[in-house]
């Protein structure tokens, strides 16, 4: 099914992508939620570089 939308679940840069755009979900939420969010996006984007062989 992802494979139609161009979509590759094993590449490093679709899960950063999404994790991106999760994050940037929280600018919209109460400044605490959105800060929590955010630190959490990035660390799990840090992570993902970290231990994702290129």
């Amino acid at each position: 099914m992802f494979k139609k939308f161009g979509i590759a679940l094993n590449q490093r840069s679709t899960w950063v992508g999404l994790i991106w755009i999760l994050t940037a979900s929280g600018i919209s939420l109460e400044q605490e939620q959105a800060e929590g969010i955010i630190t959490a996006g990035l660390a799990l984007s840090g992570l993902l570089g970290l231990f994702w062989k290129d």
